[in-house]
């Protein structure tokens, strides 16, 4: 992630002035654990989606 493109973020959710360290290691967080559950339910669809495949031979 760029430093840059967290800033615009901090930008457009907090406003000018308001976007210190705390916020922005706050959007990292928020964006790690945004990503994490994301990647986490696909793996978990396409397993379900194997193991009724696999079970229904």
């Amino acid at each position: 992630m760029d430093r840059d493109w967290i800033s615009r973020i901090g930008l457009f959710l907090y406003g000018p002035g308001e976007t210190g360290a705390d916020n922005i290691y706050d959007l990292y967080f928020y964006i790690s654990v945004i990503t994490i559950f994301s990647v986490t339910t696909v793996i978990y669809v396409f397993a379900m989606w194997l193991l009724k495949k696999i079970r229904g031979r």
